[in-house]
Order: C-alpha cells, then sequence, then structure tokens
C-alpha cells in the first residue's frame, strides 16, 4: 500500500514503513516542517513496529532537518517505534556523524539491511 503526500511517500509492509523523499532538497524551514508533519502523519496513520527514513533522492538536507531528527525519534520511541535512515549521501551522512545522531538513530548503507530486524 502506499499513501502519497507532498513532500514523501510512505510505503507500508508487515509491520515496517520505508519512507521516500519526493523533493532532492529539505533544506528550507517550510520543507523540514512539512516533511515532518508529513512523517508524523504517515507514522500515526499506520500501526508499525520500524519507520525507515530512506535518503537517496536527496541531495541536499539541512542541519535543522537532522537536528529534527532527535525529537522524531523520541516521539516515535514513545510509541513502540523503531526509526533507521538509510541510503545518506556522503555529504549529509557526514553532516549526520558532526551531529552524533549515530549515537541515537542507527544509519544503514541500505534499505534492505535497514529493515532487518
Amino acid at each position: 500500500m502506499k499513501a502519497h503526500k507532498k513532500c514523501i511517500v510512505a510505503e507500508v509492509d508487515e509491520g515496517h514503513m520505508v519512507v521516500s523523499f519526493i523533493s532532492p532538497e529539505v533544506a528550507l524551514p517550510s520543507q523540514v516542517e512539512t516533511a515532518l508533519r508529513e512523517i508524523h502523519e504517515a507514522a500515526d496513520e499506520f500501526n508499525v513496529r520500524r519507520l525507515v527514513i530512506n535518503f537517496t533522492h536527496v541531495r541536499h538536507l539541512s542541519s535543522a532537518f537532522l537536528g529534527k531528527l532527535t525529537a522524531l525519534h523520541k516521539q516515535l520511541s514513545a510509541k513502540g517505534v523503531q526509526l533507521r535512515l538509510c541510503c545518506m549521501s556522503a555529504d549529509a551522512e557526514h553532516a549526520y556523524k558532526l551531529v552524533s545522531l549515530q549515537k541515537l538513530i542507527p544509519l544503514y548503507a541500505t534499505e534492505e539491511e535497514a529493515l532487518k530486524e
């Protein structure tokens, strides 16, 4: 089942959801807020154990978005949902490591790895 949103596409299957971005950029404050709102809405709509955010199509990611992932992680964890990230570009992964998100939210090279137990 696919749920189309303005900034994201959410695919749900067997207790997990994979969120992918439509736009190659999540940098402007309005883009960040819209993306996060849509991720929250998709997570609330379906009962999933794991939510994977796939960054394959994203070429530019703001540090503001990365910072907000911490809050998203806490909100999802409170609902029993694991947040995982995958397929970041080298630049986005560098920023991810600079803000020490790897201590909180795991990053995987591929979507398949992120979906494994």
